[in-house]
């Protein structure tokens, strides 16, 4: 594969997703250091590509979007979208890794004459692949490792590298500024909690999280043991997480619920530690380096945990339930245990796990 090819990385899912594919950008550029390389996915996570300068142009491409539209007008729903398939050929792609599991995108993309289209075959719906990998869904090893694999078919193998994720100028300011109004210097200990999450999960995303109260618990904890502070990093629709855990606590946590993705990723790189579910959020600061205690209920941390494994990272889990990992296939069923496998996990294993980490 020449330099002067033209690489589109498709990848319609959340920021874990996204966060678990920069391995494959790494990689990518590095070995092909003057490809131009597009990346393709929804707006909610177009940000953190944005901010990511191994990728040369990002394309939005958000479903609901013109499903608002065909409700309103079919004909411009179709003219829109037959504008954004007029610029993606324009670009003259050799080649499209596409991640999205399905067949709408490779179909399309076989439309527009790409030649060469890489995915995987799940269930049969890499028919429009011209090279795909047979998978049963995201098994017995981590999802980056299953990304990766896909550039097998353009002659790189090995090992991926670690997580990458890259800040812009204007988040980092923001980061220092709004620490600074919250009256935390850099002698602060600062711990950050992601206690809601699993946005992907729809109305199952409770399915993920650890309960609330013992948040609350964990962080009185911290800062009357340790004297920290803690910050909460939620995104603006999750608020009423925040409010919830404020009337529970004692002492009083900042609230960066105001926050955007990348302004809160650029307060968790300022923190000491996170705590967090399994959540896009640890990716962030598995990709940072940060210190990290993840809270793992249904899903497998060996897909779906820090990469690579580091002893920086704690994962808390319950390994004597025969019902956990209960989410495969990218399902879950419905819980008939009380959420157990996560209720289970006590505040003072979580605390002695991020004293810990932070005392070595």
């Amino acid at each position: 594969m020449k330099n002067n090819k033209k690489i589109l990385l498709v990848n319609p899912f959340a920021i874990g997703d996204i966060l678990s594919s920069t391995s494959l950008i790494e990689e990518l550029r590095r070995k092909f250091p003057h490809c131009f390389i597009g990346y393709m996915c929804n707006r909610r996570v177009a940000s953190i590509v944005e901010s990511n300068p191994k990728i040369d142009e990002v394309f939005i491409f958000e479903k609901n979007e013109y499903k608002k539209r065909w409700r309103v007008s079919r004909i411009k729903c179709i003219w829109s979208f037959l504008k954004f398939l007029r610029l993606i050929q324009k670009k003259k792609f050799n080649l499209v890794i596409d991640l999205s599991l399905g067949d709408r995108y490779s179909f399309f993309f076989k439309l527009l004459g790409i030649p060469k289209r890489v995915g995987f075959n799940y269930k049969g719906r890499g028919r429009f692949q011209t090279h795909k990998l047979d998978i049963p869904g995201f098994e017995e090893k981590h999802v980056v490792e299953y990304y990766f694999e896909l550039l097998k078919f353009i002659g790189i193998d090995g090992k991926p590298p670690p997580l990458k994720a890259y800040l812009k100028e204007d988040d980092i300011k923001w980061a220092e500024e709004f620490l600074k109004d919250n009256n935390v210097t850099d002698n602060d200990l600062l711990i950050g909690i992601d206690p809601a999450g699993g946005e992907s999960f729809g109305p199952q995303a409770d399915i993920k999280r650890w309960p609330i109260e013992y948040f609350a618990a964990l962080s009185d904890q911290f800062i009357s043991q340790l004297n920290a502070k803690i910050i909460i990093l939620v995104g603006p629709k999750e608020k009423e997480v925040v409010d919830k855990i404020r009337s529970l606590m004692q002492y009083t946590p900042i609230d960066a619920s105001q926050s955007s993705i990348m302004q809160m990723a650029a307060l968790m790189k300022k923190s000491s530690l996170i705590i967090c579910n399994d959540t896009g959020p640890m990716r962030f600061a598995n990709a940072f380096e940060k210190k990290v205690v993840a809270l793992f209920g249904p899903t497998d941390d060996k897909v779906y945990g820090c990469y690579p494994s580091h002893e920086r990272n704690r994962v808390l889990k319950k390994e004597n339930l025969s019902c956990r990992p209960c989410y495969k296939k990218f399902r879950i069923p419905k819980c008939e245990y009380n959420k157990r496998c996560l209720t289970e996990i006590t505040v003072d294993e979580v605390f002695e796990a991020g004293k810990n980490l932070l005392s070595g």
